[in-house]
């Protein structure tokens, strides 16, 4: 599983401790069960807006077929960037290109 989860920072966060905990016990393990893609605007990391072209060119890295689940949860802003990006992706890639909408939720 890859979460990808945006904060400002790790103080404003929900369950950031969590989450990098389970990333470095996965690491040191060599486990590819879980692994963190944090976005922290005001620490600078990956401090890039995830606006539709990150969207498209992130998404695009997985080999469709491969992806069971993805969520996406964060302020509405975020969430209609991600759905607006979803849908103007199905009209130009084929389904075995796309991720298959059933496995996409947005909370």
């Amino acid at each position: 599983m890859h979460l990808y989860a945006s904060f400002p920072s790790k103080a404003e966060a929900v369950a950031y401790e969590l989450c990098e905990a389970l990333h470095n016990y996965c690491s040191r393990n060599n486990l590819k069960t879980f692994t963190l893609h944090p976005r922290l605007s005001k620490e600078k990391i990956n401090p890039a807006r995830w606006d539709e072209k990150w969207i498209e060119k992130t998404l695009r890295g997985y080999k469709a077929s491969d992806v069971e689940r993805v969520w996406v949860c964060g302020p509405p802003v975020m969430n209609e960037t991600f759905d607006r990006t979803l849908m103007d992706m199905r009209t130009r890639y084929s389904d075995e290109e796309m991720i298959n909408k059933f496995h996409i939720e947005l909370l």
